[in-house]
């Protein structure tokens, strides 16, 4: 392995770590969306890219890359999915409130 790919292996672990952690900790829906949606995919992107350091071929690298570009689309939409059923549904957003 090169220094690239312990890099890019290690940073992409450490971001999965913080996004789980900030779906535990923070409070509310939509914190708790923002740390998964946004980090977690960049975490997923260094990990991809990883790979394809590893694997380097045209059809590999074509490959990597549509499921980044999708990747990022559906994460984004996801997101925006679940945070307007959250605010339509008028529901508490604090998920640590007691009368939940």
């Amino acid at each position: 392995m090169t220094i690239l790919n312990v890099f890019l292996i290690g940073s992409g672990a450490l971001m999965l770590m913080g996004a789980s952690i900030g779906f535990l900790r923070f409070p509310d829906a939509l914190s708790r969306l923002h740390a998964t949606g946004k980090v977690g995919g960049m975490a997923t992107t260094c990990l991809l890219l990883s790979l394809l350091s590893l694997h380097a071929s045209f059809g590999m690298g074509l490959k990597v890359l549509l499921i980044i570009v999708l990747l990022h689309f559906t994460a984004a939409q996801s997101a925006q999915f679940i945070a307007r059923s959250t605010k339509r549904q008028q529901q508490p957003i604090n998920l640590k409130d007691p009368e939940i």
